[in-house]
């Protein structure tokens, strides 16, 4: 009986093991899943965005501040200027993201409709080194055309 309730204590022990990596593997498959693009980036879709959020995946806001101001931000998102008015990388841009953002983690980058993201992402996974660029393909345009929450910026 003893031997029993020791061999049982084990495949407990082995069971939460397993559960536990399994919750990483997942974790971790749904940036390795992604399709990676010739820029060395994924692309993903608001459903994805949303998905990522709910596991506090880094989500930056690369447009520029009226626009955050005209449109409001998606909660929870960094706001980090990538280009400014005049089509120039901002300066501050680098060392603001990199205080935030670490190489070995996920990144998701948004902006008004993913064009600026695109080119962003391709830099920042092939400049960089960053391992996990993830571009939101339709920008927050779409994702306030299907009515997902938005925070007020400066709130």
């Amino acid at each position: 009986m003893r031997n029993l309730g020791h061999y049982l204590s084990l495949l407990l022990v082995a069971a939460c093991l397993f559960s536990a990596s399994q919750t990483m593997a997942e974790d971790k498959s749904k940036t390795t899943a992604l399709a990676k693009q010739a820029g060395g980036y994924s692309n993903i879709t608001n459903e994805q965005l949303k998905n990522f959020m709910e596991d506090d995946v880094l989500v930056v806001d690369i447009r520029r501040e009226e626009e955050w101001k005209h449109t409001g931000i998606i909660p929870g998102s960094k706001t980090i200027t990538f280009f400014d008015n005049q089509g120039r990388i901002d300066p501050n841009f680098l060392p603001n993201f990199t205080a935030i953002a670490k190489k070995d983690q996920p990144v998701i980058l948004i902006c008004r409709t993913g064009a600026r993201t695109k080119v962003a992402s391709q830099a920042i996974a092939q400049q960089l080194g960053y391992k996990q660029v993830i571009n939101v393909t339709h920008g927050i345009m779409s994702w306030i055309a299907e009515k997902r929450p938005i925070n007020q910026y400066g709130k």
